[in-house]
């Protein structure tokens, strides 16, 4: 903090399990000699404010010919990082203890009711028993047990900390509206046996999904040469996204189960709706596929086929602000009328708009209505873009930060836009260019914060546009 700093340096050496050999002549000769001698005549001297962070896997160590590594290293302090989740639960089963590192789960989070309800819902998929589930008690699972379903189930071999917090986070939103759904207490009977699982496997991959990188992880051994197109073919995080099944479900206030970015078919297969293609495992028995469909939830929607009014409806029923309707069938039931005209008079339509609904008793009059709601009635609405706002909603009610990738021009802007407007949501952007200042972000979030502080009723989406 003081002038004489003002011009200190931090290095971070990275050292990759790739190097070999010459690490302890590189760190003595720069470390404690002050300087190292490059291939030619270039020499760099260490300054003194200058300050250095070294980091190197523990198993260099134990690396032949690096004992010059080790007793340099070890003239210097030392942090030890924690290990990965996996490290630790091996580490809890066999009981060792390693001193000195404070590596286990923080005592706030194993007592947090969400962590706990996450980890009751897995344990009871693991054995396939959703019968009775409670997911509140006073006796709290344990670390172990805790960690064994988290990693058995996060479809990662080798998580980060960083990656199992975003899996379980995520998986919380999903076991909250499944835990005040109806699905519990009918999976109680005899005829809905099964519905549990099949709603588990749902919410369970969406948040496997949603933990997951998007870029795949490329190792090149030394030696080897990949064509640049390949690499960037294989880090391509729009091919791997346009190419998945994404299977969403919802729970909306209706009570019935709605479907997006896949059919379920009468095996109990998910289908992609773009290329037709079947998954080989059931998700579901036929038993609970028929069930499902006697009961009025569409297993096969056309996504397709959806003009923007039944597109509109779908994404306000999603974002909780219209009770779904999806069927001139449907909306003809007294239950989910009186559910959709209320929506409507939350959304701001008139009494009279309402009354005019109500009293046509006429499908294609709401859907006219809706029209009329259309915040930005000029963007277009497709099945890709659907796709896109929804997992922007889940993410966002998930209260996990959202990336947007996309050339310049391609519309990202615009879909954000148009995603807060129709979830009422204040957009507030911030143009990010090379003259953009750290104090201005500052400014900016601030701003914004207090922007929410004075109306806390009504939700902001901060946006930073054009980060390259």
């Amino acid at each position: 903090n003081s002038n004489n700093n003002s011009n200190v340096r931090i290095f971070h050496f990275d050292i990759g399990p790739a190097v070999r050999g010459t690490l302890g002549h590189l760190f003595f000769n720069y470390f404690i000699l002050g300087r190292v001698k490059g291939d030619g005549s270039e020499v760099r001297n260490r300054l003194k404010q200058d300050r250095y962070f070294i980091e190197i896997p523990n198993y260099h160590f134990a690396i032949p010919n690096e004992q010059l590594t080790t007793f340099i290293l070890g003239l210097l302090p030392v942090l030890d990082i924690p290990p990965n989740p996996a490290i630790v639960y091996q580490n809890i089963l066999s009981q060792t203890v390693v001193k000195n590192v404070n590596y286990d789960l923080h005592p706030d989070i194993l007592k947090d009711p969400l962590f706990q309800r996450v980890c009751r819902f897995l344990i009871h998929y693991d054995t396939r028993n959703f019968q009775g589930i409670v997911f509140d008690s006073e006796e709290l699972i344990s670390k172990s047990d805790c960690l064994r379903v988290l990693l058995k189930y996060c479809q990662n071999d080798d998580p980060t900390w960083a990656y199992l917090t975003n899996f379980w986070r995520f998986l919380s939103t999903q076991v909250e509206q499944y835990r005040t759904s109806p699905y519990v207490v009918m999976e109680t009977t005899v005829e809905w046996r099964g519905v549990g699982e099949f709603v588990g496997k749902f919410i369970l991959r969406t948040s496997q999904d949603f933990a997951a990188r998007r870029d795949e992880l490329i190792s090149v051994n030394e030696g080897e040469h990949m064509d640049i197109r390949e690499v960037i073919n294989r880090l391509n995080p729009e091919r791997e996204w346009h190419q998945g099944i994404r299977p969403y479900l919802f729970f909306p206030k209706t009570g019935l189960l709605s479907f997006f970015g896949v059919y379920l078919n009468l095996q109990g297969r998910l289908v992609d709706p773009l290329t037709k293609k079947e998954e080989e495992d059931e998700v579901t028995s036929k038993k609970i596929v028929l069930m499902l469909y006697q009961n009025g939830i569409q297993l096969n929607p056309k996504f397709l086929e959806w003009k923007r009014p039944e597109q509109l409806e779908f994404l306000l029923g999603v974002f909780g602000r219209l009770s779904p309707v999806f069927s001139e069938a449907k909306f003809k039931t007294d239950m989910n009328r009186e559910s959709c005209l209320q929506s409507l008079q939350r959304m701001g339509f008139s009494e009279r708009l309402c009354r005019e609904v109500a009293e046509k008793n006429n499908y294609n009059f709401l859907k006219s209505a809706l029209a009329l709601y259309d915040p930005k009635n000029d963007f277009e609405i497709t099945f890709d873009n659907m796709k896109k706002m929804i997992a922007i909603h889940l993410r966002l009610e998930a209260q996990m930060p959202v990336i947007v990738l996309g050339p310049t021009g391609c519309g990202k802007t615009w879909l954000v836009e148009y995603y807060a407007s129709l979830v009422n949501c204040k957009f507030s952007i911030m143009k990010v260019h090379g003259g953009v200042t750290e104090q201005e972000i500052i400014k900016f979030i601030e701003t914004v914060e207090t922007d929410y502080s004075l109306n806390q009723n009504q939700s902001i989406v901060c946006f930073f546009d054009e980060i390259n």
